[in-house]
């Protein structure tokens, strides 16, 4: 593959820029896992060093024995692995990685695909689970975001129907009432959680709230 032709298959200009090469790698990515269209991730693997490597003055693509430093993706530096087993730490090691070289103008959707892999990878970890809240969250993905929070704490991870909770109290649902119940938080959480539904005028769910929180009093006088 030479340099137009490389070009050509990340969709960009002449002369780009490393950040532009860049978010034109993560954007074609989306539709080109190494998962489910391996010749397609190959092509794209390959225009995209192509493209750094005439940049940097360099007569062809890197090698194997030259790795990109770092990855550009932890999903095609898994598939390099081939056969051989990662602990879940190296795994999530890869994707932090991944997450640090996106660039400050990466799209937002570049860390909501980073973090979905992840989640994807590591369903068990909840660092995992907290970097695709926070990334739905900043791309402004709010019905996504309420998904993610409910898919992580049907999962186990009690901590995140209490954040989703305190961030969107509004969204709670009645089964979601019980569940805080019995999620050990303190009186004080529910009571805030009371005053904040009612100076956002929502006096159903403040009561609904209330009522909890008298229940925890009941059942636990010394908090």
């Amino acid at each position: 593959m030479d340099f137009e032709e490389a070009l050509q298959e990340l969709g960009v200009d002449a002369d780009p820029g490393g950040d532009t090469v860049r978010r034109a790698y993560l954007r074609r990515l989306k539709t080109r896992k190494p998962e489910t269209d391996p010749e397609g991730f190959a092509r794209l693997r390959q225009a995209y060093e192509t493209v750094l490597a005439a940049r940097e003055g360099r007569e062809g693509p890197r090698t194997q024995a030259e790795p990109l430093a770092p990855p550009p993706d932890a999903a095609a530096s898994l598939e390099a692995a081939g056969p051989v087993s990662l602990s879940r730490q190296e795994v999530f090691d890869r994707f932090r990685a991944e997450f640090r070289a996106l660039p400050p103008d990466a799209p937002p959707e570049a860390p909501v695909e980073v973090a979905r892999r992840a989640v994807e990878a590591l369903p068990d970890m909840a660092e995992a689970r907290q970097w695709l809240v926070e990334a739905l969250l900043a791309a402004d993905r709010i019905p996504e975001t309420l998904v993610a929070y409910r898919d992580a704490y049907r999962q186990g991870f009690t901590g995140f129907l209490v954040e989703l909770a305190q961030r969107f109290p509004r969204e709670l649902e009645d089964a979601e009432f019980t569940l805080l119940a019995e999620s050990g938080a303190p009186q004080g959480f529910f009571w805030s959680l009371t005053e904040q539904l009612l100076r956002q005028r929502d006096g159903a769910r403040a009561a609904k709230c209330a009522l909890v929180a008298f229940g925890r009093m009941a059942a636990h006088p010394q908090e």
